[in-house]
């Protein structure tokens, strides 16, 4: 340790030259693509974009989980950052994606089944899809759609899936219990439709009011809140309650049916719409 003479009192160690040299080290990769590794400075972001691809893809060769993950994640979406550009491509994304799966990082599972379901990058398998959603509910909790999607393959039973309709009711309430809005609605549905043969009005109003226990919180279980007063399923029948929560699915989640449903209700019976309230036309 030496004190500098030019400064009174100034202690200079090598501890404080290491962690001057450290900031200058970060000051100088800024720009360049920080987190990716490299230090280039000023370059083409498509070039940039290109190297981040060969660098991350090797990481990946290496078992890089995170590397097989971000990098799967840019290829499926594509990115535009100021300082580099990876455009989507599916086709390398996927086997990316799946690599990320296998060693353990269940948001690529989750992107895997997607991708299955789809056919985006590889042929459409919804058994194979099955397989990465289950891979994520079993794994995951609280307010998680993936259970959904499972009990989703198994109501619908196609591209190699069984139709079970207990285990679909069973991965619906599993979605619902975590606070799933789509998990939550799918419930509703299957209870009021009587899809295992009888049907539940009461288990249907207790899931869908889970997920909209107001008619302006117009998520996905308003629309079908809007069908049980409508018609009358376990609660009193009433066209005022029916068109509120019709009329909130349709303004706040985008939903056409529930547009067309609130449309209907207020043609047929003659009631005025709100003020500033725009008309849909129904088809």
């Amino acid at each position: 340790m030496r004190r500098d003479p030019g400064r009174q009192g100034l202690v200079v160690t090598a501890r404080t030259v290491h962690l001057a040299a450290s900031l200058l080290l970060a000051v100088a990769c800024e720009g360049s693509g920080s987190g990716t590794g490299s230090s280039h400075g000023a370059t083409d972001p498509v070039v940039r974009g290109a190297e981040i691809v060969e660098e991350f893809g090797a990481r990946c060769d290496r078992d890089d989980q995170y590397a097989c993950y971000r990098l799967g994640l840019w290829l499926t979406k594509g990115a535009s950052e100021s300082n580099f550009i990876i455009p989507r491509d599916h086709a390398k994304a996927f086997p990316l994606t799946k690599r990320a799966c296998e060693l353990g990082k269940v948001e690529s599972c989750r992107d895997l089944g997607r991708m299955y379901e789809h056919g985006s990058g590889t042929e459409p398998s919804a058994a194979r899809a099955l397989e990465a959603y289950l891979r994520v509910c079993d794994e995951t909790s609280g307010p998680d759609d993936t259970c959904a999607n499972v009990g989703r393959l198994y109501e619908e039973g196609r591209g190699g899936v069984t139709r079970q309709l207990a285990k679909a009711a069973m991965y619906y309430q599993r979605s619902c219990a975590g606070g799933a809005t789509a998990g939550c609605a799918r419930l509703g549905s299957f209870w009021r439709r009587g899809a295992l043969g009888e049907r539940h009005y009461r288990k249907a109003l207790a899931a869908y009011r889970r997920v909209c226990p107001r008619p302006a919180y117009g998520r996905a279980g308003c629309a079908g809140l809007g069908a049980m007063y409508e018609h009358g399923q376990g609660v009193e029948k009433s066209i005022s309650k029916a068109i509120e929560y019709y009329e909130g699915a349709c303004r706040s989640a985008d939903d056409r049916s529930a547009c067309l449903a609130e449309e209907r209700l207020r043609e047929t019976h003659d009631l005025p719409r709100p003020a500033g309230s725009p008309r849909r036309a129904v088809e």
